[in-house]
C-alpha cells in the first residue's frame, strides 16, 4: 500500500481536492485546523447555575482529582460572561483558530435515568473492593435507584447544554470557529462503540448509529437552525471534504465498534458515509467526521527501542473493531464524509500489566501511530498532550498515570507536529484539571504550557 500513497496524493491534488481536511468557513478558507479541546461550564463545585436544569452535584466532587490549576482563577468562574469571552480570546491569542467544544449529549436529554440494574453494592461506589469490582459512580439512591446521565453523568464541568450556547456566544466576539466533540458517556448512557454502526440497545437493536445521528441532528437544530440564534450558525467549523464540497465538522472521540467482527475495516469505513447520508436526508445539512482511532493491540514483537516489552503491550480499550491505520485507513480515505483524524492522546491506551511501559515507549509509540495515519492520505491532526496526569483519578488502577511535562516529551511533541501536522493540530485540553492538561499559566511550574503552545504555533 505504501508504494500507492505516492499515486493517490497526485489523484486529490489534480482533481482539485488539495483542501481536504482545510477550513471552508469564510475568512478561514483553506487554512489548516490548529484546535483545542475545551470544556464548556461552572466547574463541578457544589454550585448551582440558573441556566442548568439539573441541581448541582453534592459537594465538590473534583476538588480530590485536580492535578492542575489555573493560576488565573477567572477560568474557574464560568458564571460571569467577562470570563467566558475572557477564555475564548486567550485561545485565539495563542494562535489556535477552532475550538473544539466538548458535547455531553442531545439538549433535552433529562437529568438521571432509572438504572435498576447496577447491583446495590455498586451503586455510588467510586473504587472497586470485594463486592463491587464494577463501581458506578453516577448511581444514587432516592425511592428509586437512578443514574446521572449526559453531561451531568459524565462531563468534568457543568457541562450543560446552556454552557456549550454560552460558549458559542463567546466565540461571537473573536476570530475562531467551534467544531462540537461528541464524547462517549458510558455506563447507562451514550457509547459510540455500542451505538456505531449498528446499536446494540435491545430497544434499537440493528438501526444505524441512532444515538449519535440523534446529537447530530440536536446540534444542526440549535446551532444551524435556531431562528433566535442566527449568528451561531458562523461559528460552527466548515471543513472541505474529499471531493472538494463544504461539510460541518464533527469530532468523535474514541471511534471503536462492538457490533462489528475485528475485520469489518469496510463496514466500519462505509457506516460514516451511512450517517451522514441520514443527516443530510432528515436536515438538508452535510457533515464530516473527524475520528478519534482506537488502536488495536501493538506488534508483540516491538520495542522502539525502549525497555524491552515485547509481548507485554496491549491497546486497554475494549472493544471488538478498532481501525487500524493500514486496514481500515485505506476504506476510510474512500468516504466522503471522512474529513480526518483527531486523536485524542491515543498513547494513554497503551499499557502493559507488569507496569513496563514508560515515557520512552510512549512516545515513540505515539510517533508511530502518527507516523501511520499521516501516511493513509487522509488529514491528520497531530493531537498534542504536553502531559498527562490522572494519578489522583486512577492511583488504584494498574498502569503508568503520569507522563510528560518533560523537556524532551515537549521537544518531541513539536518535532511530530511538524513532520505530521501539516493539515492542522489538535491540543489537549484547555481546561481538563483533573488529568493535569491545561493550556495556560498553572499554579504547578512544570504544568506551565504557554511556551510550548508558542512553540507549536510557530511550525505553521
Amino acid at each position: 500500500m505504501a508504494r500507492l500513497l505516492p499515486w493517490v496524493v497526485l489523484v486529490v491534488v489534480v482533481s482539485g481536492c488539495s483542501k481536504w481536511g482545510t477550513l471552508a468557513n469564510p475568512g478561514f478558507d483553506g487554512k489548516p485546523i490548529r484546535t483545542i479541546l475545551f470544556f464548556a461550564g461552572q466547574q463541578l463545585d457544589g454550585k448551582t447555575l440558573p441556566q442548568n436544569i439539573c441541581p448541582a452535584l453534592p459537594g465538590d466532587i473534583t476538588g480530590g482529582c485536580q492535578t492542575a490549576w489555573p493560576l488565573d482563577q477567572r477560568y474557574l468562574d464560568w458564571t460571569n460572561p467577562e470570563n467566558r469571552v475572557l477564555a475564548v480570546r486567550r485561545i485565539t491569542e495563542l494562535g489556535f483558530n477552532t475550538i473544539s467544544m466538548s458535547s455531553w449529549g442531545e439538549s433535552w436529554l433529562p437529568c438521571t435515568t432509572e438504572c435498576p440494574d447496577v447491583p446495590p453494592e455498586c451503586c455510588g461506589k467510586v473504587e472497586r473492593d470485594a463486592t463491587c469490582q464494577r463501581p458506578i459512580t453516577k448511581c444514587f439512591r432516592t425511592d428509586r435507584q437512578l443514574c446521572r446521565i449526559g453531561w451531568y453523568g459524565s462531563a468534568n464541568t457543568q457541562l450543560s447544554p446552556a454552557a456549550k450556547n454560552e460558549l458559542f456566544e463567546a466565540a461571537l466576539e473573536q476570530n475562531v470557529l467551534i467544531i462540537p466533540f461528541l464524547e462517549s458517556r458510558f455506563d447507562f448512557d451514550w457509547n459510540f462503540k455500542t451505538d456505531f454502526p449498528y446499536s446494540q440497545d435491545p430497544r434499537l437493536r440493528g438501526q444505524l448509529a441512532p444515538g449519535l445521528i440523534s446529537q447530530i441532528e440536536d446540534l444542526i437544530k440549535t446551532y444551524l437552525q435556531d431562528p433566535n440564534h442566527p449568528k451561531w450558525k458562523s461559528k460552527w467549523a466548515l471543513v472541505y471534504d474529499s471531493v472538494g464540497d463544504k461539510r460541518y465538522a464533527i469530532a468523535i472521540v474514541q471511534a471503536a465498534s462492538d457490533s462489528l467482527e475485528p475485520c469489518d475495516d469496510q463496514r466500519f469505513a462505509a457506516a460514516f458515509d451511512q450517517v451522514a447520508q441520514k443527516v443530510y436526508v432528515d436536515t438538508g445539512v452535510k457533515v464530516g467526521f473527524f475520528i478519534d482511532p482506537i488502536p488495536r493491540h501493538p506488534d508483540p514483537a516491538v520495542t522502539y527501542g525502549c525497555r524491552d516489552v515485547r509481548g507485554s503491550l496491549i491497546s486497554t480499550y475494549d472493544a471488538r473493531f478498532r481501525p487500524d491505520p493500514d486496514a481500515t485507513g485505506p476504506w476510510l480515505y474512500k468516504q466522503s464524509s471522512i474529513l480526518g483524524i483527531h486523536a485524542y492522546s491515543p498513547e494513554g491506551w497503551i499499557d502493559a500489566p507488569d507496569g513496563q511501559v514508560d515515557e520512552c515507549l510512549k512516545i515513540a509509540w505515539k510517533e508511530d501511530f502518527s507516523r501511520r495515519w499521516q501516511a493513509t492520505g487522509i488529514p491528520f491532526l497531530q493531537d498534542v498532550t504536553p502531559g498527562y496526569d490522572g494519578s489522583k483519578l486512577f492511583d488504584k488502577w494498574p498502569g503508568l498515570h503520569r507522563w510528560g511535562y518533560t523537556a524532551n516529551w515537549r521537544a518531541s511533541l513539536v518535532e511530530m507536529v511538524s513532520r505530521y501536522g501539516r493539515k492542522g493540530m489538535v491540543y489537549n485540553s484547555w481546561n481538563g484539571y483533573c488529568e493535569g492538561l491545561a493550556a495556560m499559566e498553572t499554579e504547578q511550574p512544570d504544568k506551565n504550557n504557554v511556551d510550548f503552545i508558542r512553540r507549536l504555533m510557530s511550525t505553521y
